[in-house]
């Protein structure tokens, strides 16, 4: 500091009142943080980040979610990080009719998702993530009532399907769903069940490739896959 090397250690030793071994608040109090909340230390207490959550609140368990009558649907356009207000408003009015908007450059080696839903009806397709190519990540109820993810990022004839059988989803409870991917790699976590390893074909690639907008509920069938999976969904 200033060009002079303290050693903040030896300070600490002969300073009044400090000691070693403070674990902080969160190590006490970090469990209020519900629903994957981040505890977040403080300078005289701790706070939850829910940014990353389905809920809000002080402690993360106010939900935000949403009721889908049949045929709603919700989207979020992507965009690339240099994309200035100005044209992320004018992309989100124009992409409903406007397919052609520049596609961004980022592409995903992993991802991570985790959401909350309920539901009655199959089949349906609870989330689904298109791209300026023709990759595209889907999260359905077959008409069994079981869940099936679907990932197709190129290299493959065939979308990878990954079939959930052991229990009907479609039962009105609420079910919690977290996938991860890093590469081929795909762990998949429904409710309290043990979490499931799954991998990617040897042929596909592992680069999902300009993702262009999330859905919720209801997929708009504005490219070939898109009518593709709608299709299927409804078989």
């Amino acid at each position: 500091m200033n060009g002079i090397t303290l050693d903040l250690e030896e300070r600490a030793k002969v300073t009044l009142g400090v000691k070693p071994g403070c674990s902080g608040h969160c190590t006490s109090y970090g469990m209020y943080c519900a629903n994957g909340g981040k505890c977040v230390e403080k300078y005289n207490g701790y706070s939850c980040d829910c940014s990353k959550t389905a809920y809000d609140g002080p402690f993360c368990i106010k939900d935000v979610g949403a009721f889908f009558e049949e045929g709603m649907w919700l989207r979020y356009n992507f965009h690339s990080p240099g994309t200035s207000m100005k044209d992320l408003v004018s992309r989100t009015l124009l992409s409903s009719t406007d397919p052609e908007i520049t596609a961004t450059n980022h592409n995903l080696n992993k991802e991570e998702l985790s959401f909350s839903f309920s539901t009655t009806k199959s089949p349906c397709v609870l989330l689904y993530i298109s791209s300026y190519t023709q990759d595209f990540m889907a999260v359905l109820v077959k008409p069994s009532g079981n869940l099936q993810i679907r990932y197709s990022l190129g290299g493959t004839k065939e979308p990878y399907n990954i079939d959930v059988d052991h229990r009907n989803m479609a039962n009105g409870q609420p079910h919690t769903v977290n996938i991860t991917r890093n590469e081929r790699d795909i762990i998949l976590q429904i409710d309290h069940y043990p979490p499931a390893t799954y991998n990617l074909p040897a042929a596909s690639d592992i680069q999902f490739n300009s993702p262009k907008a999330l859905f919720l509920g209801k997929v708009i069938g504005l490219f070939a896959q898109e009518q593709q999976l709608s299709s299927a969904a409804n078989q």
